[in-house]
């Protein structure tokens, strides 16, 4: 049997010997809740995870012959141009089989809501459940939603516009590849 955790698992808890346990018991794919390349925005979230264990986990998992997924969240409280740059050049440098990237969406009952409550409300309940990376429901102090957006689409495209992306893509399954590349191209 094999098996996937594509809703990911916490880079805290998961060491070597666990990640080599779940590998030999049929695991092949992994994928991990990155957020942010930043320490500082990590710890505003309260994450409980800093970036070296990002790096040391995912490096691990790939070593050790997963298909790796990383997921990060832009707009995040505390979240700057230069964080998301950051976040940018760790997902450069880990190079994940597989990103997501999405926008920070406060809902009610989390402690993001309440510390954003007397914007958030005025805001429809409808576009909660719409809001996309174009059209973000919330911004942090220190970045616009212009930029917000710009990081969202940096992101991707500097992870999926690569040769050596589309190169190992094309390695693994050459049909899956065309197929995506007609998607992102059409």
């Amino acid at each position: 049997l094999k098996y996937s955790l594509p809703n990911g698992i916490r880079v805290d808890r998961a060491d070597e010997e666990m990640v080599k346990a779940m590998y030999d018991a049929g695991f092949y794919s992994l994928h991990f809740g990155v957020e942010s390349g930043d320490d500082g925005v990590l710890k505003v979230i309260r994450k409980g995870a800093t970036v070296a264990q990002v790096r040391n986990t995912i490096l691990t998992a790939k070593k050790i012959g997963y298909y790796v997924g990383t997921y990060v969240v832009v707009g995040l409280p505390g979240s700057t141009a230069k964080s998301e740059e950051k976040t940018l050049q760790l997902l450069k440098k880990l190079n994940p089989d597989f990103i997501g990237v999405g926008p920070c969406i406060p809902y009610p009952g989390t402690p993001l809501w309440e510390t954003s409550r007397a914007t958030l409300e005025r805001i429809p309940w409808s576009a909660f459940n719409h809001a996309t990376a174009t059209d973000p429901i919330y911004v942090p102090e220190g970045m616009t939603r212009a930029q917000v957006v710009r990081y969202h689409d940096k992101i991707l495209k500097s992870f999926y516009v690569r040769p050596l992306y589309w190169m190992k893509a094309f390695l693994k399954d050459p049909i899956w590849s065309f197929r995506r590349t007609r998607v992102l191209l059409s």
